[in-house]
């Protein structure tokens, strides 16, 4: 398979052009990042489920054309392991998006034994309902979590490895100025892709 090279797009700042033909021109990654196996809500309050999609496609194609810093290795085994359980999208309804603003977590969270649906996810947050100081709307949450010393084979990359050392979960938001703003948990936290070993 031919990748485009996208150097030039993201120097000019065009990403958003050569990203919205990934469905025409990638069609197996896109369907890795897209799989549409739920049934998005017709209220119109919600950014397009395209849109983790694409992030997803973005971070394949940094990845084969390496473009790889460490925020692009913790997003690789991020999405590498929401696309490997397909995606699972939720869409929160307004009144728990609210809701959740006007609450406070607990100081300490057992992120790494709380029960959850899947060990990776997308959240559809309503528009308007979570904005950044200074990078606009918040479109989606994710989080990915990996136990210690667990590897696997990326959906997202075939052939590039991802994994963790020690264990641990990544939380992302993605904002209207086109990136991810993510946090590890623990803060310290090894991870392992396609033969680096990085700590946050």
């Amino acid at each position: 398979m031919k990748f485009p090279d996208i150097s030039d797009a993201l120097a000019a700042n065009l990403e958003r052009e050569l990203f919205d033909q990934i469905e025409k021109t990638m069609p197996a990654l896109w369907r890795v990042c897209y799989p549409r196996i739920y049934q998005e809500p017709k209220c119109g309050r919600y950014y397009s489920a395209k849109k983790p999609a694409k992030q997803l496609a973005t971070i394949a194609i940094k990845m084969m054309q390496n473009q790889v810093g460490p925020s692009e290795l913790y997003e690789f085994i991020m999405a590498s392991h929401i696309t490997r359980f397909q995606v699972p999208t939720y869409w929160l309804g307004e009144d728990i998006a609210q809701a959740l603003l006007k609450t406070t977590p607990p100081g300490v969270i057992d992120w790494y034994n709380m029960p959850m649906p899947f060990e990776a996810a997308v959240f559809m947050i309503p528009k308007g309902a979570l904005v950044h100081p200074t990078d606009g709307d918040v479109s989606f949450l994710t989080y990915s979590r990996l136990r210690a010393m667990e590897h696997y084979a990326s959906n997202l990359v075939p052939g590039k490895p991802y994994g963790s050392v020690n264990g641990g979960m990544t939380l992302a938001g993605a904002v209207e100025a086109g990136y991810f703003i993510h946090w590890n948990i623990p803060f310290r936290c090894w991870w392992v892709s396609a033969g680096h070993l990085t700590s946050s």
